[in-house]
Protein backbone atom coordinates (compact mmCIF):
# COMPACT_ATOMS: atom_id res chain seq x y z
CA UNK A 1 0.00 0.00 0.00
CA UNK A 2 2.84 2.40 0.85
CA UNK A 3 5.55 0.79 -1.25
CA UNK A 4 7.06 4.11 -2.31
CA UNK A 5 7.33 5.47 1.26
CA UNK A 6 7.79 2.46 3.55
CA UNK A 7 11.06 0.50 3.68
CA UNK A 8 11.13 -2.89 1.96
CA UNK A 9 12.05 -5.81 4.22
CA UNK A 10 13.06 -9.40 3.60
CA UNK A 11 13.86 -12.33 5.80
CA UNK A 12 17.48 -13.45 6.02
CA UNK A 13 18.12 -17.18 5.99
CA UNK A 14 20.16 -17.22 9.20
CA UNK A 15 20.20 -19.84 11.93
CA UNK A 16 19.78 -17.91 15.17
CA UNK A 17 19.36 -19.20 18.73
CA UNK A 18 16.09 -19.03 20.62
CA UNK A 19 13.89 -19.09 17.55
CA UNK A 20 14.93 -15.58 16.54
CA UNK A 21 14.56 -14.34 12.97
CA UNK A 22 16.72 -11.79 11.17
CA UNK A 23 15.43 -9.32 8.60
CA UNK A 24 17.09 -6.92 6.21
CA UNK A 25 15.45 -3.51 5.82
CA UNK A 26 15.93 -1.05 3.00
CA UNK A 27 17.49 2.28 3.92
CA UNK A 28 15.19 5.05 2.74
CA UNK A 29 16.43 8.29 1.25
CA UNK A 30 15.87 11.55 3.07
CA UNK A 31 16.55 13.47 6.25
CA UNK A 32 14.60 13.17 9.49
CA UNK A 33 12.15 16.05 9.64
CA UNK A 34 13.00 16.60 13.30
CA UNK A 35 16.39 17.97 12.24
CA UNK A 36 14.86 20.56 9.89
CA UNK A 37 11.70 22.01 11.41
CA UNK A 38 11.99 25.64 12.60
CA UNK A 39 12.06 26.47 16.30
CA UNK A 40 10.70 30.00 16.12
CA UNK A 41 7.21 31.34 15.45
CA UNK A 42 8.04 33.78 12.67
CA UNK A 43 9.01 31.93 9.52
CA UNK A 44 11.48 33.05 6.89
CA UNK A 45 10.24 33.05 3.30
CA UNK A 46 12.32 29.96 2.60
CA UNK A 47 10.93 28.09 5.61
CA UNK A 48 7.39 29.10 4.65
CA UNK A 49 7.79 27.69 1.14
CA UNK A 50 9.30 24.47 2.46
CA UNK A 51 6.48 24.04 4.98
CA UNK A 52 3.94 24.54 2.21
CA UNK A 53 5.54 21.74 0.20
CA UNK A 54 5.71 19.57 3.31
CA UNK A 55 2.02 20.06 4.10
CA UNK A 56 0.97 19.31 0.51
CA UNK A 57 3.15 16.20 0.53
CA UNK A 58 1.61 15.12 3.84
CA UNK A 59 -1.89 15.66 2.40
CA UNK A 60 -1.00 13.46 -0.58
CA UNK A 61 0.16 10.72 1.80
CA UNK A 62 -3.10 10.90 3.77
CA UNK A 63 -5.16 10.96 0.56
CA UNK A 64 -3.47 7.75 -0.54
CA UNK A 65 -4.82 5.95 2.52
CA UNK A 66 -8.40 6.88 1.53
CA UNK A 67 -7.92 5.66 -2.03
CA UNK A 68 -6.26 2.48 -0.79
CA UNK A 69 -9.16 1.73 1.57
CA UNK A 70 -11.25 0.63 -1.41
CA UNK A 71 -8.58 -1.91 -2.41
CA UNK A 72 -7.94 -3.69 0.89
CA UNK A 73 -9.96 -5.71 3.36
CA UNK A 74 -9.47 -4.93 7.00
CA UNK A 75 -8.57 -7.89 9.21
CA UNK A 76 -11.00 -9.29 11.74
CA UNK A 77 -10.35 -11.75 14.55
CA UNK A 78 -13.97 -12.90 14.42
CA UNK A 79 -14.47 -13.33 10.68
CA UNK A 80 -16.50 -16.45 9.85
CA UNK A 81 -17.07 -15.88 6.11
CA UNK A 82 -14.78 -16.94 3.28
CA UNK A 83 -11.72 -14.73 2.80
CA UNK A 84 -12.82 -13.93 -0.76
CA UNK A 85 -16.37 -12.95 0.23
CA UNK A 86 -17.41 -9.29 -0.06
CA UNK A 87 -17.10 -7.27 3.13
CA UNK A 88 -20.35 -6.02 4.66
CA UNK A 89 -20.02 -2.27 4.17
CA UNK A 90 -22.79 -1.66 6.70
CA UNK A 91 -20.72 -2.93 9.60
CA UNK A 92 -20.16 -0.30 12.23
CA UNK A 93 -16.72 1.24 12.05
CA UNK A 94 -15.43 -0.15 15.34
CA UNK A 95 -16.11 -3.77 14.42
CA UNK A 96 -13.48 -3.45 11.69
CA UNK A 97 -10.77 -2.19 14.06
CA UNK A 98 -9.17 -5.27 15.61
CA UNK A 99 -5.68 -4.13 16.62
CA UNK A 100 -4.35 -3.21 20.07
CA UNK A 101 -5.69 0.34 19.91
CA UNK A 102 -8.61 -0.24 17.56
CA UNK A 103 -10.20 -3.02 19.60
CA UNK A 104 -10.14 -0.83 22.72
CA UNK A 105 -11.22 2.56 21.35
CA UNK A 106 -14.45 2.69 23.36
CA UNK A 107 -12.72 1.63 26.57
CA UNK A 108 -9.96 4.20 26.08
CA UNK A 109 -12.38 7.01 25.33
CA UNK A 110 -14.46 6.12 28.37
CA UNK A 111 -11.31 6.35 30.51
CA UNK A 112 -10.45 9.70 28.95
CA UNK A 113 -13.97 11.06 29.40
CA UNK A 114 -13.80 10.16 33.08
CA UNK A 115 -10.16 10.83 33.89
CA UNK A 116 -8.75 13.76 31.91
CA UNK A 117 -7.74 16.61 34.22
CA UNK A 118 -10.25 19.27 33.18
CA UNK A 119 -13.89 19.44 32.13
CA UNK A 120 -13.20 20.73 28.61
CA UNK A 121 -10.93 17.80 27.79
CA UNK A 122 -13.37 15.30 29.29
CA UNK A 123 -16.18 16.81 27.20
CA UNK A 124 -14.11 16.46 24.01
CA UNK A 125 -13.42 12.82 24.82
CA UNK A 126 -17.11 12.15 25.46
CA UNK A 127 -18.03 13.83 22.17
CA UNK A 128 -15.57 11.64 20.28
CA UNK A 129 -16.91 8.55 22.04
CA UNK A 130 -20.49 9.31 21.01
CA UNK A 131 -19.44 10.03 17.43
CA UNK A 132 -17.40 6.88 16.90
CA UNK A 133 -20.11 4.65 18.38
CA UNK A 134 -22.63 6.02 15.87
CA UNK A 135 -20.40 5.85 12.81
CA UNK A 136 -21.10 3.37 10.01
CA UNK A 137 -19.93 3.04 6.40
CA UNK A 138 -16.75 4.91 7.21
CA UNK A 139 -13.38 3.80 5.81
CA UNK A 140 -11.05 1.88 8.10
CA UNK A 141 -7.49 2.12 6.79
CA UNK A 142 -3.94 1.19 7.73
CA UNK A 143 -2.71 3.95 10.06
CA UNK A 144 0.90 4.55 11.01
CA UNK A 145 1.29 4.10 14.75
CA UNK A 146 3.48 7.11 15.49
CA UNK A 147 3.24 9.73 12.75
CA UNK A 148 5.60 12.34 14.18
CA UNK A 149 8.50 14.29 12.63
CA UNK A 150 11.20 11.86 13.81
CA UNK A 151 9.53 9.13 11.71
CA UNK A 152 9.10 11.29 8.60
CA UNK A 153 11.93 11.54 6.07
CA UNK A 154 12.03 14.44 3.62
CA UNK A 155 14.16 15.69 0.77
CA UNK A 156 16.33 18.25 2.52
CA UNK A 157 16.01 21.03 -0.05
CA UNK A 158 12.28 20.77 -0.79
CA UNK A 159 10.85 19.08 2.33
CA UNK A 160 8.77 16.74 0.19
CA UNK A 161 8.22 13.46 2.02
CA UNK A 162 10.48 10.65 0.81
CA UNK A 163 9.74 8.00 3.41
CA UNK A 164 7.93 7.02 6.61
CA UNK A 165 9.73 4.76 9.09
CA UNK A 166 8.86 2.82 12.26
CA UNK A 167 5.68 0.99 11.24
CA UNK A 168 5.82 -1.35 14.23
CA UNK A 169 2.57 -0.07 15.75
CA UNK A 170 0.65 0.36 12.48
CA UNK A 171 -2.91 -0.97 12.52
CA UNK A 172 -6.31 -0.56 10.92
CA UNK A 173 -8.17 2.44 12.36
CA UNK A 174 -10.78 4.92 11.09
CA UNK A 175 -9.50 7.17 8.32
CA UNK A 176 -8.09 10.37 9.78
CA UNK A 177 -7.00 8.92 13.10
CA UNK A 178 -3.37 9.75 12.27
CA UNK A 179 -4.08 13.43 11.55
CA UNK A 180 -2.57 14.35 14.90
CA UNK A 181 0.57 14.14 12.76
CA UNK A 182 -0.39 17.32 10.91
CA UNK A 183 -0.23 19.38 14.10
CA UNK A 184 3.33 18.21 14.72
CA UNK A 185 4.31 19.88 11.44
CA UNK A 186 2.89 23.25 12.42
CA UNK A 187 4.67 24.13 15.66
CA UNK A 188 7.06 23.04 18.38
CA UNK A 189 7.50 22.56 22.11
CA UNK A 190 8.98 25.41 24.13
CA UNK A 191 10.60 23.81 27.20
CA UNK A 192 9.87 25.09 30.68
CA UNK A 193 12.17 27.73 32.08
CA UNK A 194 12.63 29.28 35.49
CA UNK A 195 9.72 31.63 34.84
CA UNK A 196 7.53 29.81 32.31
CA UNK A 197 5.81 26.46 31.94
CA UNK A 198 6.35 24.10 29.03
CA UNK A 199 4.07 25.06 26.13
CA UNK A 200 3.26 24.07 22.58
CA UNK A 201 3.65 27.02 20.19
CA UNK A 202 2.29 27.20 16.65
CA UNK A 203 4.06 28.99 13.82
CA UNK A 204 2.52 32.37 13.00
CA UNK A 205 1.20 30.98 9.70
CA UNK A 206 0.00 27.64 11.06
CA UNK A 207 -3.66 28.36 10.32
CA UNK A 208 -2.89 29.01 6.64
CA UNK A 209 -0.83 25.83 6.44
CA UNK A 210 -3.62 23.82 8.05
CA UNK A 211 -6.07 25.28 5.54
CA UNK A 212 -3.70 24.34 2.72
CA UNK A 213 -3.67 20.75 4.00
CA UNK A 214 -7.46 20.45 3.94
CA UNK A 215 -7.72 22.12 0.54
CA UNK A 216 -5.19 19.73 -0.96
CA UNK A 217 -6.76 16.69 0.71
CA UNK A 218 -10.21 17.45 -0.69
CA UNK A 219 -8.73 18.21 -4.12
CA UNK A 220 -7.02 14.81 -4.10
CA UNK A 221 -10.11 12.98 -2.80
CA UNK A 222 -13.28 14.87 -3.83
CA UNK A 223 -15.49 12.28 -2.08
CA UNK A 224 -14.14 13.55 1.23
CA UNK A 225 -15.99 16.83 0.91
CA UNK A 226 -19.26 15.24 2.02
CA UNK A 227 -17.59 13.60 5.05
CA UNK A 228 -15.29 16.33 6.31
CA UNK A 229 -17.13 16.57 9.62
CA UNK A 230 -16.53 12.87 10.24
CA UNK A 231 -12.89 13.13 9.19
CA UNK A 232 -12.31 16.03 11.58
CA UNK A 233 -13.91 14.04 14.38
CA UNK A 234 -11.61 11.10 13.66
CA UNK A 235 -8.73 13.55 13.74
CA UNK A 236 -9.83 14.51 17.26
CA UNK A 237 -10.07 10.81 18.10
CA UNK A 238 -6.44 10.37 17.10
CA UNK A 239 -5.32 13.39 19.12
CA UNK A 240 -7.10 12.03 22.19
CA UNK A 241 -5.74 8.50 21.83
CA UNK A 242 -2.15 9.52 21.09
CA UNK A 243 -1.80 12.40 23.53
CA UNK A 244 -4.44 11.63 26.16
CA UNK A 245 -3.13 8.16 26.93
CA UNK A 246 0.41 7.92 28.36
CA UNK A 247 2.91 5.76 26.49
CA UNK A 248 4.59 4.28 29.60
CA UNK A 249 7.06 2.10 27.65
CA UNK A 250 4.30 0.69 25.47
CA UNK A 251 1.68 0.01 28.14
CA UNK A 252 -0.59 2.79 26.75
CA UNK A 253 -3.32 2.30 29.35
CA UNK A 254 -3.04 5.31 31.67
CA UNK A 255 -4.80 8.67 31.26
CA UNK A 256 -2.33 11.56 31.27
CA UNK A 257 -2.17 13.84 34.30
CA UNK A 258 -0.79 17.27 35.21
CA UNK A 259 2.16 15.90 37.20
CA UNK A 260 3.68 13.19 35.01
CA UNK A 261 2.64 14.22 31.50
CA UNK A 262 3.13 17.97 31.12
CA UNK A 263 4.26 17.82 27.50
CA UNK A 264 1.49 15.47 26.36
CA UNK A 265 -1.15 17.65 28.01
CA UNK A 266 0.29 20.77 26.38
CA UNK A 267 -0.01 19.08 22.98
CA UNK A 268 -3.45 17.67 23.76
CA UNK A 269 -4.87 21.07 24.66
CA UNK A 270 -3.20 22.84 21.75
CA UNK A 271 -4.17 20.25 19.13
CA UNK A 272 -7.80 20.00 20.26
CA UNK A 273 -7.98 23.79 20.39
CA UNK A 274 -6.79 24.13 16.79
CA UNK A 275 -9.30 24.61 13.99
Amino acid sequence: MYASLAPMTQSLELLLPGGLWAYEMEKLAGTSLTRLLPRKCTLSKQAWLKLQRLVVSFANFIAHTWVSSSMVQTPSHDRTTRADSPMDENLDTLSRCSGKVGSSIVHRLEKLAAGLPDAWLRERADKALCAVQRMTNYPVVLNHGDLIPSNILVEEQTWEITGIVDWAEAEYLPFGTCLYGLEHLLGYVVPASQNTELTWVYFDDAEQLRGLFWTRLVAAVPDLKAQLQDVRMMRDLGVLLWHGIAWDDGAINRVVNEVDDVEELAKLRAFLGAA
